[in-house]
């Protein structure tokens, strides 16, 4: 009998230790979810606020794609909040986790944070390329306008469409999703509607020059004959 008390108090003692231990762990399980939490909240505001403060937003807006996100109601400045914020709680949730010792969702949420590194990456190239695609446009309007080209706006259209799909490559690479076949076949084609463009652009321009440098002679010869 005193043997069986003897296990049983053995036994009870072991389970008590495992259950404080779990317990423990818990704590501070949810101890690091609150902190990342509330530092996710405030990280995501402060750096949302300084990206807001150097012009990033105000250069998104300016593009296609930020005109039809703003239409849509979304705020550009809580786009980079919530990322901020999701990734800080990502880390803090893999702690958690890693605490609790439960191994396939340390593994799972590893390859999920070593996964934001790309798709913030494509994020930036996407955005970037956007708003140098735009500016790249913009240039070439403003400085044919007064060139008054037959079909700029074409032309300057179709600029735009292959730029945009070459750097839709680009980030979808950086996303980690295989774009081989999407490579191969859109590639070529935006490489050729940019090539046949840009020589289109520079004949409209060459007949655009043409036809001011004549007015221009005109108007000079005109004034040596007035005197």
């Amino acid at each position: 009998m005193a043997d069986v008390l003897s296990f049983l108090g053995a036994v009870t003692g072991k389970t008590v230790a495992v259950a404080a231990i779990y317990i423990l762990k818990i704590i501070a399980a949810l101890v690091v979810l609150i902190v990342g939490l509330y530092a996710g909240r405030v990280f995501g505001r402060v750096i949302s606020k300084v990206l807001d403060k150097a012009g990033l937003n105000e250069l998104i807006r300016k593009t296609v794609v930020g005109e039809h996100i703003e239409k849509s109601g979304v705020q550009l400045v809580g786009i980079s909040d919530l990322v901020i914020r999701w990734f800080i709680y990502a880390v803090a949730l893999m702690a958690a986790v890693d605490i609790l010792g439960i191994g396939f969702l340390t593994t799972f949420l590893l390859d999920a944070i070593g996964y934001i590194p790309s798709l913030v990456a494509g994020i930036v190239i996407l955005l970037v390329g956007l708003v140098a695609v735009d500016f790249i446009v913009e240039f070439i309007k403003t400085t044919t306008k007064e060139l008054k080209i037959e079909y700029i706006s074409a032309v300057t259209f179709v600029i735009r469409i292959s730029l945009y799909l070459m750097i839709l490559v680009m980030a979808l690479d950086q996303f980690k999703i295989k774009t081989t076949i999407i490579y191969a076949l859109i590639t070529p084609i935006a490489y050729g509607i940019a090539i046949g463009a840009g020589i289109g652009l520079g004949i409209a321009i060459g007949w655009g020059l043409k036809d001011a440098v004549a007015k221009a002679a005109e108007k000079k010869l005109k004034e040596k004959e007035a005197k």
